[in-house]
């Protein structure tokens, strides 16, 4: 922003804004957006939420992995739950986890314990991750969307029906129980 006694007088303020109580009347009356200002901002939006984090946030994919691996987190460590000894290494299973994959984060992990897993647990794991993937495919589909959609738009269309009924619950009446009468 430019210093306040470079901003020419002839400069009005807009008439419906809310009004600054922190500075003095006549600062507040001379502090206005010039032309240079207004570009100058656009150019730091332009920098902040340019064609790169417009991508990135058109299907909110950014704060999707963040709340994915805060949730990883808490099923490694729950909050309800103090394990002071091995809150580190739970932590770091849970990064290689996020990181690898399932199958990958177990295979490397096993390997660096020199550990051997029979053929079977192999394949269980091997299943499991394709079983994951192939869920998590058929639930982008646009049947299964579709099939979502249409579920919350007939529940909402229960509530309202029900709103419209008035079925609402009232203490001690349509349950069967006597009420006391004093």
């Amino acid at each position: 922003m430019q210093n306040v006694k470079s901003i020419p007088l002839y400069a009005t303020p807009p008439s419906k804004c809310w009004s600054k109580k922190a500075l003095p009347k006549p600062l507040k009356d001379r502090m206005t957006m010039t032309p240079g200002d207004r570009k100058q901002i656009l150019e730091f939006i332009d920098l902040r939420l340019g064609k790169t984090a417009v991508d990135q946030t058109y299907l909110n994919m950014n704060t999707q992995k963040v709340e994915a691996v805060n949730r990883l987190y808490l099923k490694t460590n729950p909050k309800c739950v103090t394990s002071v000894r091995n809150f580190r290494p739970r932590i770091l299973s849970a990064v290689i986890q996020s990181n690898l994959g399932f199958d990958d984060a177990c295979f490397r992990l096993q390997k660096t314990a020199n550990h051997q897993v029979c053929g079977t647990i192999k394949k269980k794991i091997i299943s499991h991750s394709r079983n994951t993937l192939l869920l998590q495919q058929s639930k982008r589909t646009f049947s299964s969307k579709h099939t979502r959609i249409q579920k919350r738009a007939d529940l909402i269309q229960l509530h309202e029906e029900s709103q419209g009924r008035g079925d609402d619950y009232q203490k001690g009446i349509d349950i069967g129980e006597p009420t006391c009468s004093s």
